[in-house]
């Protein structure tokens, strides 16, 4: 068992003085002061107030709760805390439980009320609650906001721990603070008192925020709340049946939704079609923002008990406006992981997506590390379930994913899971459609799936753009790719996504999975650029994309610049699994992809964007294997050197060092093995064993060309060259800086 007792350090605090107005009120079961239980004590405070609690424990000595039936009169749930008050035991010593002794009971335990105007703030500290449905309720009332501390508490066998709704026209402003969610029973008395034991209940969701929009006249409701130094702790097999497979969250069901799944935080929002983001330029709509940091989130998924554990550390998700806009973003969400641990989870560590008219937002910071998901189960090929994060635009808008200094490894799917299903390409949509892909110094390691799996079906991947109507051209068409300074008010970013200064490495599957689905007349395309990545050691290989025209031709515009893809692919189907190798599956019919993008930018002109891979190492580890498949060399890729206009359906290949036996005119330098400072050492996940050497055998042989004569320098990440192992700097690709 894991004990609840709390060891707190005694610290002096100078407390203010209190006015005439604030009351100390004392709650002893047994009648010692004026207050037999909470919940009298809570019916005639007033903010200022504080409600200290006394230890409760039974005649014989053991530790109990406050209960419906406990000594001294019971508790009649839920007990109302008016705004600004604050509750906490009678001393850092004193341990303090509060349970309902009903298994069935849909009450909260405690519910705290909001204040018109400017609220004063409500704290809870320092107690445990058991058996809530929730253990706190902070409700929205029109017209009301609420601003409460949640600090020390421990949450256990609750069905939600803590549910906080925003309806309209309220405003949450909330901090919870060095709280555990728990597996723990509390040990029974021998005799069992007559207030009874915990009625627990299967936990599932730990916080629970909401933020939706009903009434078109009254303003959306939004939260903003701090979730710092959460832990988890236990072995969470209670939980039992609940984990299923699947997600099947009910748009605008706010209960527990118990034959779903369970998530430790959920953040929901939702909201009509009156309110619309960028209608004054921008105006407020449903919003959840969320700072999770400095936590350890266990799931605890294991194969010894394959229904153990809980599914989903964090949840995103947003639903379809009761009245839809159809123009501009009606809700959203922003969830900041800093610092933090998410560890062992069923389906996903975070899982979000953003449905019609509505936009997210995943940020992953901090030498964050979300690991081991999927634990319980084994991973089959192509399976795409069991990421550690798993992002997806699903018949909807907008999803921003940014990653930097973090760690997505071990999972039994991918590291990263991006995907735009089905975006709602609208012609009078103003900001950005598609998903928005920022990763940045990060680590995607040992995943049995991909490294990094970015798809698109019907829709944009990996980067979001506007759809705007221009004379004579189509209207469903990709205007610009970078925000300009017309489009800089939009409240978030647009263009290509990037991926720079990662590692990616010993993946089961790609390090990187590019999947391109298109279907007649409508635009699927892949918007990534890749800069300054390391990719070794992955079986299936560095990069394997997969363009599906079903009737229309994906775009791919995912260059690759200053790259090294060392030992990928297995040397057991050498022919198949290549650093890079493009398959484009009804080629035969006329399907080709489209390698560049002709683009027309209101008020800056006309020019265009390729896919090229330019500068960079290919090394499959042995020198008898080819870094790419003969029918992406003949079909797709073409030697691109200082002038030649490369054709939309190929691939320029400039500056790069690898082995290509069929013949080519332009540069290929296989006589000798890279200078890697330790090569063949590929299943180390430290990315200096690849780190340049000095200029040995002849390395400088590849062609040197010239970045500052192409267009990709205009749009290239500069001062980001990787060191090498002797002193100077090197590049990444097939030049060196000296």
């Amino acid at each position: 068992m894991i004990p609840i007792h709390r060891i707190v350090l005694a610290v002096a605090l100078v407390a203010p003085p209190l006015s005439a107005q604030q009351t100390v009120r004392v709650v002893d079961p047994y009648g010692y002061t004026g207050y037999t239980t909470i919940t009298s004590a809570a019916l005639v405070s007033a903010s200022g107030d504080t409600i200290l609690i006394k230890e409760f424990r039974t005649t014989g000595g053991e530790l109990t709760g406050y209960s419906e039936t406990h000594d001294g009169g019971g508790e009649t749930f839920p007990i109302v805390i008016p705004s600004g008050v604050t509750v906490k035991p009678t001393g850092t010593d004193q341990q303090v439980l509060i349970w309902s002794t009903s298994a069935g009971n849909s009450n909260p335990l405690f519910r705290l009320e909001g204040a018109a105007a400017t609220a004063p703030q409500t704290r809870v500290e320092d107690l445990g609650f058991f058996a809530g449905a929730p253990a706190i309720d902070i409700p929205g009332t029109t017209g009301v906001e609420t601003r409460a501390v949640i600090a020390r508490c421990d949450f256990s066998r609750n069905s939600i721990a803590i549910s906080a709704l925003a309806s309209d026209d309220h405003h949450h402003y909330l901090t919870i603070r060095d709280c555990r969610l728990l597996d723990y029973e509390v040990p029974p008395p021998d005799p069992v008192p007559p207030n009874g034991l915990p009625g627990y209940q299967p936990p599932a969701i730990g916080f629970r925020f909401h933020a939706i929009s009903e009434m078109q006249s009254t303003a959306p409701g939004q939260i903003d709340v701090l979730v710092d130094n959460l832990a988890t702790a236990g072995l969470f097999d209670f939980i039992g049946d609940m984990a299923k497979p699947g997600y099947s969250f009910v748009n605008g069901n706010f209960g527990p939704n118990p034959d779903a799944f369970s998530r430790v935080i959920e953040v929901y929002s939702e909201g009509n079609g009156d309110w619309l983001e960028h209608s004054s330029p921008t105006s407020p709509i449903s919003e959840v923002r969320l700072l999770l940091q400095s936590s350890n989130l266990k799931g605890e998924a294991t194969t010894s008990v394959i229904t153990r554990g809980w599914d989903v550390g964090v949840l995103a998700v947003t639903g379809t406006p009761p009245f839809p806009g159809g123009t501009d973003y009606t809700a959203g969400f922003q969830v900041q992981v800093v610092g933090t641990t998410i560890d062992g989870f069923r389906d996903n560590g975070i899982y979000s997506t953003s449905t019609s008219w509505t936009r997210g937002t995943i940020k992953v910071q901090g030498n964050s590390v979300i690991k081991n998901t999927g634990a319980h189960t084994g991973h089959n090929l192509g399976d795409r379930n069991n990421s550690g994060v798993h992002c997806a635009v699903e018949d909807g808008c907008y999803m921003q994913l940014d990653c930097s200094g973090s760690s997505f490894s071990n999972n039994t799917g991918s590291g990263i899971s991006l995907r735009s299903n089905s975006v709602r390409f609208n012609t009078t949509f103003v900001p950005p459609l598609g998903s928005f892909l920022s990763l940045e110094n990060c680590n995607l390691h040992q995943n049995a799936a991909s490294g990094l799996r970015i798809e698109a079906g019907t829709g944009l991947g990996g980067g979001a753009h506007h759809f705007i109507p221009e004379p004579g051209f189509p209207t469903q068409r990709i205007p610009n790719l970078h925000q300009s300074a017309a489009t800089s008010v939009f409240s978030v970013p647009s263009g290509q996504g990037l991926v720079n200064r990662c590692n990616i490495s010993n993946s089961g599957e790609a390090g990187i999975h590019l999947l391109a689905q298109g279907t007649f007349n409508n635009i699927t395309g892949l918007s990534t650029r890749f800069v300054n990545c390391m990719v070794w050691n992955n079986l299936i290989g560095g990069v394997f994309a997969q363009l599906d025209g079903t009737g229309s031709s994906p775009y791919m515009l995912t260059p690759f610049l200053h790259c090294t893809f060392a030992a990928n692919g297995d040397p057991s189907t050498p022919n198949w699994n290549q650093s890079l190798r493009i398959v484009e599956e009804d080629r035969a019919n006329g399907d080709k992809g489209i390698y560049l993008w002709e683009l027309s930018i209101p008020g800056i002109g006309d020019f265009e964007l390729s896919t090229k891979v330019f500068n960079s190492i290919f090394d499959r580890g042995s020198p008898g294997l080819e870094d790419f498949d003969l029918v992406t060399v003949q079909d797709i890729l073409v030697g691109d050197d200082i002038s030649p206009s490369v054709p939309s359906d190929k691939v320029g290949v400039i500056g790069c060092r690898y082995f290509l036996s069929s013949g080519t005119s332009y540069p290929v330098s296989t006589s000798n093995v890279p200078p890697f400072k330790e090569y063949g050492n590929w299943i180390s996940l430290d990315p200096s064993i690849l780190y340049l050497l000095t200029n040995i055998n002849g390395f400088d042989t590849t062609a040197d060309y010239v970045m500052q004569l192409f267009q990709e320098a205009n749009f290239d990440h500069p001062g980001t060259a990787r060191p090498s192992y002797s002193n100077g700097l090197r590049d990444k690709g097939a030049m060196e800086f000296n």
